[in-house]
C-alpha cells in the first residue's frame, strides 16, 4: 500500500496508470511552479501524439484560478493535437 503523503507526483502517475492498465508512460520533467513549455516540449509532445494518434485527450480544465499550470498544460495541449492533426 503507498501512503499518499510520501507519494511524489511521478510515483502517483505511475501508480494511476498501473490502476488503468497503462503500460506506457512517458514524462516530460518540465518542471513546476512555474511550468516551462519551450518550444522544443511542445515539439516532443506533438510527435508523441502523432506517434500514438489517441483517438481522445484528457487534459486539465481550461479554467483553473488556483492552479495556473493546469490552464497552461490544458491549452498546450489543445496547441499541440491542433499541430499534430494538421500534418
Amino acid at each position: 500500500m503507498v501512503v499518499p503523503s510520501l507519494c511524489t507526483p511521478r510515483k502517483e502517475a505511475e501508480n494511476a496508470a498501473k490502476a488503468l492498465d497503462v503500460h506506457d508512460i512517458e514524462f516530460f520533467d518540465l518542471g513546476d511552479y512555474p511550468l516551462e513549455m519551450t518550444r522544443e516540449s511542445k515539439d516532443r509532445l506533438v510527435g508523441v501524439m502523432r506517434k500514438v494518434q489517441p483517438s481522445f485527450t484528457m487534459t486539465h480544465s481550461k479554467y483553473d484560478p488556483y492552479n495556473t499550470d493546469h490552464m497552461y498544460v490544458s491549452q498546450w495541449t489543445l496547441e499541440c493535437r491542433a499541430i499534430a492533426q494538421a500534418w
